[in-house]
């Protein structure tokens, strides 16, 4: 995408889908965290800069729209992708007024994974 490395935060409490795409996205040159579940993320994000988190909604403990809030105050620069399972997810507004939008929501599952990476180029507009 670009020499500089975008650094990415992947929340999803599916493991083998939540090392799929941090494998997708290791190798499409991302700087890639994971991590299974809202608490551990907002360990990670106090102390490291992310450009991007890419969060499931349905987690256990904190849930991914509270998540975006409390990680959208620790860096306000930082962009999000949201990716959930159900299919009649409604995006708050608490998340719109933050600046996400329809475009940001994807449904699992997502075959092509290219439509993440025209989504994350939007997203921080990097070509």
């Amino acid at each position: 995408m670009n020499n500089q490395k975008i650094k990415l935060l992947i929340v999803d409490d599916e493991e083998m889908l939540c090392r799929n795409l941090e494998a997708f996205f290791k190798d499409e040159g991302f700087d890639v965290v994971a991590e299974s579940n809202g608490e551990d993320a907002l360990a990670k994000l106090r102390h490291n800069v992310f450009d991007l988190g890419f969060f499931d909604m349905r987690l256990p403990g904190i849930n991914g729209n509270e998540l975006i809030l409390k990680a959208h105050e620790i860096n306000p620069d930082m962009k999000f992708i949201i990716y959930t399972g159900s299919s009649n997810y409604m995006l708050p507004a608490n998340l719109i007024n933050i600046g996400i939008s329809e475009e940001d929501v994807f449904i699992k599952p997502v075959a092509e994974t290219n439509l993440f990476l025209k989504r994350i180029k939007q997203l921080l507009k990097r070509l």
